[in-house]
């Protein structure tokens, strides 16, 4: 705002005494001030000396003052005014007023309102009211005029923060002594209007000033001025709505004329430059700013941290790291230059970063644990630090070090709300064996999404919880089956519910039922109606180690069995298990005659490094039917491959492998009485042969059981694609050689999924086997199945 200086109209009289009263003062600050004089003296000199005399200096102080402290300008009074209490500065104001410095009156008037606003002598002094003579014929002609008095209190009105306020003195005083004239403080109101935010007034009264030829040249080229910047102003807020309603051509259009209209503003090409990068033209706004910088020509540019970060956006971290360079040198302002120290500094910890997941990818756990420590050094501990350090921990499967890493970052950063690492989180408590707190964690991720939860932290959340449900969660799950082959046809139905953990402890029963249509052969052709049904208590221990027990039976027989375990959540899982009289399904023709066996399982899964994985069946059995021994066996079913791709919407998952199948069955010799026995007298179920000197009607029954031998190896692919959200597809095809049998075998099959809800899911599937019958290498098979699983 113009300064009414009322100074100029008054003499200055003795400004000597003046200062060298201050100098007395300054040590004095902080002290209580002195008794005011009760009446001044006409005489200049006599003002000065009584007013000396007031804070006790008397004319030799005075002297001495002069002789040895150095002179204080009016400058270093007003540095120091600051730092007095009320009262001083009330004492000051009135020494000066007495001096007849009304400049010193003013300023120090000004800085008495601010620290208090009501103070009745700064008021009364602001406006002019110094101590005047008594008698007209004493009045000074060089007083300040009424106007002048008014426009004083208007710039003290600004200077307090009251603009409004000063608006409305000064409209007053146009409106009233200046109506139809030049107002000479038009440049104060229009500066009033301006601070008050009062755009559209303010560039009327600008407008006004401007051509207005009472005003003084400089006046009115400043007024121009102001009205290009209130333009700017006004357009980059049109400008900014116009952005947030998505009109992002009308906003780019808009910055693009004020700048041709105003090629020389600095704020129209700074609006230029932004809303070009904030409609993704950062491109556009880099070489437009690259394009400026070089007709300014070397020094510091003022739209240099524009243009680092439109580089840096347009161009990447690479090309950016130069212009931010730049902005740490002297000539910039600080606030930048500490901006670029600490996006250099964010270049180089993403740098490591991203050095750190490249050799995770690799394999490389202990350079990524090596960086993430080095990371962890820097103050401030940077987020990556954290991430890098746990996922190399986790990749390391020391899961319990990686969730304490996880904890920390969670409490340092967010405040123990949800996080964009909760799905590690989640992953690390199930390594460790603590799915019940894993799922939970994958719950809050699912239901309580943080603002910032990427959608690919809530689909591995979903995916984590849905792997975690078998184990935690209750549920039922029931599956048809039915398919053909040379031997026959077979409908199984499987029923099983589970409870979910009650702390460690978890129960399951099973029902198991198989409808079996036989075609002729030595048993006898017909159906047959097998079932069984059992119940499993499982607790569960530390670190993801599992015990179990089952007890049940079927028709004609108990079974039981008991198995030990580890699962394979994120690292190596196996399960030894014993069963007793359990179901033998190596042929129809067995199961038919309710084949039973005892046997030992191991089953084992391997995750490798890089996607790979191993999985591995391996058992050994005693066959038997009726109680009578028909043979004893080791099988190995194995699976090699890797996970090349994950499936998503609108992607395909690609898998591909090795498979192999391996069985060696030697036969037992059961006795022809043995054998008839089987089947009991009143229904028989086996139809031997006459007896022939060639064929051994025991064996020939025997062998129909199990194939001696099978040695199948090959390859296998599985594409998978997440059609829709709730439909996923599966297709799988793979071939072989039989090497007993020299016979070249391949299978393929389709299977859908379609999720009913978060909880619940259908699957479909149609498989065919060129081979797939173990009794008969050649016998194609083909099987349809259904399921359904809900958890609760």
């Amino acid at each position: 705002m113009k300064r009414v200086d009322i100074a100029k109209n008054w003499t200055d009289g003795l400004a000597g005494t003046g200062i060298a009263l201050m100098c007395l003062l300054s040590p004095a600050v902080g002290q209580e001030p002195a008794e005011q004089p009760s009446e001044p003296t006409a005489a200049e000199v006599a003002e000065a000396a009584e007013a000396l005399e007031a804070v006790g200096v008397t004319d030799a102080a005075e002297t001495e003052v002069e002789e040895t402290a150095p002179q204080q300008s009016d400058a270093d009074v007003l540095a120091q005014a600051p730092q007095m209490e009320v009262e001083q500065l009330q004492e000051m104001i009135q020494v000066f007023q007495r001096l007849g410095n009304t400049r010193m009156v003013e300023e120090l008037s000004k800085v008495l309102l601010s620290k208090d606003p009501d103070n009745a002598v700064a008021q009364s002094t602001a406006v002019g009211e110094t101590v005047m003579p008594d008698s007209p014929e004493e009045e000074d002609d060089n007083a300040p005029s009424a106007a002048d008095r008014e426009a004083t209190r208007a710039e003290n009105a600004v200077a307090a923060g009251r603009n409004e306020e000063a608006v409305a003195i000064l409209t007053r005083l146009k409106n009233t002594e200046f109506k139809g004239a030049s107002f000479p403080y038009q440049q104060d109101l229009a500066y009033a209007l301006l601070e008050s935010g009062q755009l559209s007034a303010a560039a009327d009264a600008f407008r006004e000033l401007a051509g207005d030829s009472g005003q003084t040249r400089e006046d009115r080229a400043d007024a121009g001025a102001r009205l290009v910047d209130i333009r700017v102003q006004t357009e980059s807020s049109r400008a900014t709505l116009l952005l947030a309603e998505g009109k992002n051509d009308e906003a780019v259009a808009l910055a693009d004329e004020l700048m041709k209209a105003h090629p020389t503003n600095e704020a129209a090409l700074g609006l230029n430059a932004e809303v070009l990068a904030k409609t993704g033209h950062n491109g556009e706004a880099a070489a437009f700013l690259k394009a400026l910088k070089s007709r300014v020509g070397p020094g510091a540019f003022v739209f240099q941290q524009q243009l680092a970060y439109a580089v840096y956006e347009s161009e990447g971290r690479t090309a950016a790291e130069p212009f931010f360079g730049e902005l740490t040198k002297s000539g910039y302002p600080a606030d930048q230059r500490r901006d670029a120290l600490e996006r250099l500094r964010d270049f180089q910890i993403e740098r490591l970063y991203e050095s750190g997941i490249k050799g995770l990818k690799k394999g490389d756990t202990a350079g990524a644990l090596r960086i993430g420590n080095r990371l962890m050094q820097a103050n401030p501990t940077p987020d990556e630090a954290y991430e890098l350090r746990a996922l190399a921990l986790k990749a390391d499967r020391k899961y319990a070090d990686a969730a304490k890493v996880l904890e920390q970052f969670k409490s340092a950063r967010f405040q123990n709300k949800s996080f964009p690492m909760a799905s590690e989180l989640a992953d690390c408590y199930a390594g460790m064996g603590d799915f019940v707190k894993a799922r939970q964690t994958y719950d809050a991720i699912i239901k309580e999404p943080a603002a910032d939860t990427a959608a690919e932290d809530l689909k591995d959340a979903k995916l984590g919880l849905a792997e975690l449900a078998p184990i935690v969660s209750p549920s039922i799950v029931t599956s048809s089956e039915f398919f053909t082959e040379e031997e026959g046809e077979m409908f199984r139905a499987v029923l099983e519910a589970r409870s979910g953990m009650i702390g460690p402890h978890q129960f399951t029963v099973r029902a198991h039922r198989d409808q079996i249509d036989l075609a002729d052969s030595i048993i006898k052709s017909g159906g047959y109606d097998r079932w069984d049904a059992s119940a499993t208590y499982t607790v569960t221990l530390p670190k993801r180690y599992f015990a179990e027990i089952t007890g049940g039976g079927s028709e004609d027989e108990v079974l039981y069995g008991v198995g030990i375990g580890r699962r394979a959540w994120g690292g190596i899982g196996w399960k030894l298990y014993y069963a007793d009289n359990e179901r033998a399904t190596d042929s129809l023709g067995l199961e038919a005659v309710d084949g039973r066996q005892d046997a030992v399982h191991f089953d084992v899964n391997v995750p490798l490094k890089r996607g790979w994985n191993f999985d591995g069946r391996f058992n050994y059995r005693q066959v038997k039917v009726d109680g009578i021994d028909i043979g004893d066996g080791v099988q190995a079913d194995l699976q090699f491959g890797k996970t090349i791709r994950e499936a998503s919407t609108g992607k395909n998952g690609i898998y591909v492998g090795y498979v192999g199948e391996f069985s060696d069955f030697t036969y037992a010799s059961p006795s022809l009485a043995e054998v008839r026995s089987i089947t009991g007298e009143k229904d028989p179920v086996i139809v031997l042969p006459a007896v022939d000197p060639v064929v051994d009607p025991v064996l020939d029954l025997v062998s129909s059981f199990a194939e001696e031998r099978i040695n199948r190896h090959g390859f296998e692919i599985v594409i998978d694609r997440q059609i829709t959200p709730r439909i996923a597809a599966a297709v799988t095809g793979g071939f072989g050689w039989e090497f007993e049998d020299e016979l070249f075998v391949y299978r393929a099959g389709l299977n859908l999924t379609y999720k009913l809800r978060e909880n619940a899911e259908i699957q479909a599937g149609l498989d065919y086997d060129s081979s797939g019958s173990s009794t008969n290498s050649g016998s194609e098979v083909i099987l349809a199945s259904v399921l359904m699983r809900i958890f609760f």
